[in-house]
C-alpha cells in the first residue's frame, strides 16, 4: 500500500500532521500556548494570608466634672403680685376667667362635605368652627375681654 500522508485538521492547512497529533507543527505550537494561557487563567490563586490582628487600646473615658445649674429667672411679676392684670384699669386679682368653645367662621371642609352631600351633612354638623376661647370680665372697672387659645 501506498503511504498516505495525512494532513493538518486546520481549516486551509495543507501541512503535513506531527506524528501523534491531529494538527501541523505550526498549529501544534499556537495550541499549547493557548492552553496554557487558558490553564494559567482558570487555575485557582492561592489565597493571600489573613491579616494579623492588632490590638488597639480605647481611649480613656473622659473624667466628669460638675457644672452648677443655671442661676434661677427674674420673676416676671414683681413680687405679692398674682392673678391676671386688667389691660384697661391695671388691677390685679380682679380678674374672672371663664372658658368656653365659641364659633369661628365657617369651615372648609364641613362646607365641602354639604356640597359633597348636598347639605344634607349640614344638618347634623353645621357649616361654623368651634374654637376654644378664654372670657375675661374685670370685676373693678367691668370691662369684657376674649383670648383665642
Amino acid at each position: 500500500m501506498k503511504d498516505r500522508k495525512i494532513y493538518c485538521n486546520r481549516l486551509g492547512c495543507n501541512e503535513p500532521r506531527v506524528e501523534g497529533s491531529r494538527l501541523c507543527s505550526a498549529h501544534t505550537a499556537k495550541t499549547a500556548e493557548i492552553n496554557a494561557r487558558m490553564h494559567e487563567a482558570w487555575t485557582p490563586k492561592p489565597k493571600p494570608p489573613a491579616p494579623i490582628a492588632t490590638y488597639t487600646p480605647k481611649p480613656p473615658a473622659p473624667v466628669a466634672t460638675y457644672t452648677p445649674p443655671p442661676a434661677p429667672l427674674p420673676e416676671a411679676r414683681p413680687e405679692g403680685r398674682t392673678g391676671i392684670e386688667c389691660p384697661y384699669c391695671h388691677t390685679v386679682g380682679e380678674v374672672k376667667v371663664s372658658k368656653d368653645r365659641s364659633k369661628a367662621g365657617v369651615s372648609g371642609a364641613k362646607l365641602t362635605g354639604a356640597v359633597l352631600t348636598a347639605g344634607l351633612s349640614i344638618l347634623g354638623t353645621g357649616l361654623s368652627r368651634k374654637e376654644k376661647v378664654n372670657h375675661f370680665e374685670c370685676k373693678a372697672c367691668g370691662v369684657t375681654w376674649t383670648d383665642r387659645r
